[in-house]
């Protein structure tokens, strides 16, 4: 059972699973709801799902691009959010840990620099 705790003092608890993205297409094939790419915000996606069967129609949803908020899900846009909670955690695909954790935009842009494959 995982909570976010937001930065503007809203809390979302029993939560199952949570997704913090700023794109719209999940894995290139489901499409988020109430995801705007240029607001600047990270986008929360609070689900409240146990059983298979409602991972399995929630994720079919998503690929339809007929997600919506509701019982099972919240969207929230925020700057900066923590997750209390005890559960594994991705970063991209890969591990990255066990929570509570505490994820927030940087202030400044990152520099990204890309090897030059010549060709």
């Amino acid at each position: 059972r995982l909570s976010v705790h937001t930065d503007d003092g809203r809390r979302f608890d029993d939560l199952s699973s949570v997704l913090v993205t700023r794109v719209r297409n999940y894995g290139g094939v489901m499409r988020l709801p109430d995801v705007d790419v240029d607001s600047g915000d990270l986008h929360v996606l609070m689900f409240r799902m146990r059983s298979r069967t409602a991972w399995l129609w929630h994720g079919l949803r998503a690929v339809l691009g007929r997600l919506r908020t509701g019982r099972h899900l919240e969207v929230a846009r925020l700057r900066h959010l923590r997750i209390d909670g005890q559960a594994p955690f991705q970063i991209d695909g890969d591990y990255g840990g066990q929570s509570p954790l505490t994820i927030g935009l940087s202030p400044q842009p990152a520099r990204i620099y890309v090897p030059h494959v010549a060709g």
